[in-house]
Order: C-alpha cells, then structure tokens, then sequence
C-alpha cells in the first residue's frame, strides 16, 4: 500500500475563488462606475423670474424719407450699444430715441414728453393733442368737449356754396354768410308792455330779407319757454315768396311769457347755418356755463352766434350782458348792444 501524501494545493483552491470571477467582477463594477459618471443629462431649468416687465413697443407709421421715433420709457432699458449680427439686424430693443416702451402694469404713459404732443391745459382732464402734419389730432379718452367739437368737423357735411351776403342788424352787428337764422326773444319783457323790440326787430329782419337772395337760405326762430320756427322744412331760399311768408309769421309774434335761450339755440343750430343772430333783452333766467358749452359744442366752430341786446339807457354790465358776450366770443360772434331809449 502506497503511503498518501497530503497536496498543499488541494486545500489552497477550496480557501480561495477562482482568478476568472474575480477579474469579471472588477470589469462590472468599473464599467458601472463609468455609466454612473457618463450619463447624459437634462440640462435643470430655472424658473421665470417673477415681477419681470413686459413692455410694448409703439412705432408710428414710417413715411417717405422720414422716420420718426418716440420715447416712453420703462423700468428697464436695453443696451443701445450691442452689436448687430451678421445680417445687419439688431437683436436689442429700440434705443431711447428709437421706440417707446410702456409697461403694462404702469397704466397710461406720459405722453406730454413725447415731441409733438402737448396738454390743453394743467389738469387730468385736459386734451391730449398730437400734432401730425401740421394739424391737431386729439387722443381718443381725453377732453370730451374737445372731441366732441372736433367729431362734429370732421362729419359735417359739405357747406353751402354760392355768393355771400352780408346782413347787418341795428347799425351795430354785421355778418357775411350764405345761410342765416334769426333767433328772436318773444318773452313778455321783449313786447309793447316792455321794451317795445319786437316790433323794432321785425322792421330789421324784412329790410335786410329784401337785400338776399335766392342763393342765400334763411330761418326765423321765435321763442320765450317755447320756440316756434317759421317753417318746418329748415332753411330757406330767400325767394319774394319765402320772404313774404316772413313778414305774415313775424306780425304773428305775440310777446308773453319767460324765456329759455338755450331751445331757441339749439333749434337754430339743427340747420347748421354759418350764422346766427340771437335778439333778446337777455332776461332771466341766465344762460349758465354749462348750456353755454352746450351751444358751442353743437356750433363746431361752423356757426358764426352774434347777440344782440335791447335794453334802456346805456349798456351795463349786467348778467344777462355776460352771458351774451361770452356766448358770443366763443362762437366767433359779436356782441351788440341797442338802446331803446333812442329809437321811440
């Protein structure tokens, strides 16, 4: 029997792994690593800053030859001084002389520095006016009044064409035009009881009548809390046949009662004549400035509104003479005073 001899390697290989598992299991652990450190990616986004102005940029239409360019700035301004690309083109925002920007959050922008624009007056009512061309053009929102005038210009229709006449009432009120009404005050203080004008004033009206023409138009308002027109089919052609229509409805005129100015304006105005006279005493109740206003809004710098005032004495400067002036100084009128006292 042959003596067994104990091997050192047998017990060396079952103490230790095999070399290949444990080569395999370096390979995988580095080759894990690598995908851990080289893995692509998404870039993290960061979100939008709060609070950022959004602006508008307003160009105004460019013309030939010419380019103009308003400023409004807001909080924040873009460098004017970057470069431009390739092309030519700029990627910054306008420059200060270049555009304006107005924040959305800062309501309105202050127009009254922009050029060509100016403010009608000091208040936060008052019109914005902008200047193109030469000509006024009033910003929608602003100055009702103004704008409302302006409205009534620009709409009107063609005016009258033909031959002018002057009429001249009382040696004291003169007025060209090619279609006129004569507002007349029939109130209670304007008859035989008070001044004696009516009749006065019928004797004007015919003499001048006469001197028009067919190519001239021509209405008669008279009034006191009422008004009455000579005709319902608004002006008139100074014809023989319209003009003796006119003497039959002014010896009709029957004085009594108060007066309302203001209806008798408003009624003369529906023809839009180029002139107006007004005959009254200017008794109370006054015009105030509101209806005042009123009158001029609906005269749109087309109606020429001249007053004539019969009083006794000398003229005063009472408040019935200041309403009649002021109404007539804002309608390119005149203001005339006639003295009864004279003329009896």
């Amino acid at each position: 029997m042959a003596d067994y001899v104990e091997n050192p390697l047998n017990h060396a290989t079952d103490r230790h792994p095999p070399r290949a598992w444990l080569s395999s299991a370096i390979m995988h652990a580095t080759a894990l690593i690598l995908l851990v450190l080289f893995w692509p990616t998404q870039p993290v986004t960061e979100p939008e800053e709060e609070g950022r102005t959004v602006g508008i940029v307003l160009k105004p239409r460019a013309e030939a030859n010419t380019k103009e360019n308003w400023q409004q700035s807001a909080n924040d301004r873009s460098d004017p001084t970057q470069e431009s690309d390739e092309t030519g083109q700029s990627d910054a925002l306008p420059s200060a002389e270049d555009a304006a920007e107005i924040s959305l959050d800062a309501g309105l922008p202050n127009v009254s520095q922009l050029p060509g624009v100016y403010l009608s007056g000091d208040g936060p009512g008052d019109a914005i006016v902008l200047h193109r061309g030469g000509r006024p053009v009033l910003l929608p929102g602003f100055g009702d009044e103004e704008i409302l005038r302006a409205d009534a210009l620009r709409n009107q229709p063609p005016g009258p064409s033909g031959p002018k006449a002057v009429v001249r009432l009382f040696g004291t009120v003169a007025a060209s035009g090619r279609s006129f009404v004569f507002a007349i005050d029939r109130s209670k203080s304007m008859g035989g009881a008070g001044l004696g004008a009516i009749s006065h004033a019928q004797k004007e009206l015919l003499r001048e009548l006469d001197r028009l023409t067919p190519e001239q138009t021509f209405q008669i308002v008279a009034y006191n809390h009422r008004r009455t027109l000579m005709s319902d089919r608004g002006l008139l052609p100074a014809s023989d046949e319209n003009v003796l229509a006119a003497e039959e409805f002014l010896s009709g005129i029957a004085a009594n009662g108060p007066t309302e100015h203001d209806l008798a304006l408003l009624a003369a105005l529906r023809g839009k004549p180029e002139v107006i006279f007004l005959l009254t005493d200017g008794g109370d109740p006054f015009m105030n400035a509101q209806q005042i206003r009123t009158i001029t809004t609906g005269a749109a710098g087309r109606t020429q509104i001249h007053c004539i005032q019969f009083g006794f004495g000398p003229p005063r400067e009472d408040e019935g003479a200041q309403f009649l002036q002021k109404l007539a100084r804002l309608n390119e009128g005149i203001y005339g005073y006639v003295d009864m006292s004279q003329r009896r």
